[in-house]
């Protein structure tokens, strides 16, 4: 089971990849994209699972261009679920991460939109909350910030419990 990986259990994995791949639910949905950004798919592959390490320029250009791939290629019609983990100690709100954030958030306007963001709970968490909320975004897109994966994950599921897949 993936909470039981660790560095010890993976000692080919970076220690990025051991700490973010201890929060994966099924390492065979899960993906080390490099960088210190690990992906995942989750609820049968209606949520994509997004962790952050740290915000270096190569973490935040490999994050903003998976998701960029991920919107252009998501079929017109279906419910977009997504899991932002930005909870890891490292991970800071920089000028760069905020432009290049900025490129994702109107794009695929027609698509109905479910962002669960998580960040830590401590004061950088409650600092990254505003620049979170401030991004321009589609009337059909709804970004919740949450600071534990267990409350973001119950609220995508009733998203898509609620709006399904059309």
């Amino acid at each position: 089971m993936a909470d039981k990986l660790s560095p010890l259990a993976n000692p080919n994995a970076s220690s990025a990849v051991a700490v973010l791949s201890a929060n994966a639910t099924d390492l065979t949905n899960f993906q080390d994209l490099g960088s210190g950004v690990c992906t995942e798919w989750l609820l049968d592959r209606r949520v994509t699972a997004i962790y952050l390490s740290d915000m270096t320029v190569a973490t935040v250009d490999t994050w903003i261009e998976y998701m960029k791939k991920e919107l252009r290629e998501w079929p017109a019609g279906q419910l977009y679920c997504s899991l932002t983990d930005l909870s890891a100690p490292q991970v800071r709100m920089t000028p760069y991460a905020r432009i290049r954030s900025a490129e994702t958030s109107t794009m695929r306007n027609e698509l109905t939109t479910f962002a669960a963001v998580i960040v830590a709970s401590n004061v950088f968490g409650q600092i990254l909350r505003p620049f979170i909320n401030s991004f321009p975004r589609p009337s059909s897109a709804t970004v919740k910030i949450f600071f534990t994966r267990a409350e973001g994950l119950v609220w995508l599921e009733k998203m898509l419990v609620k709006y399904g897949n059309k």
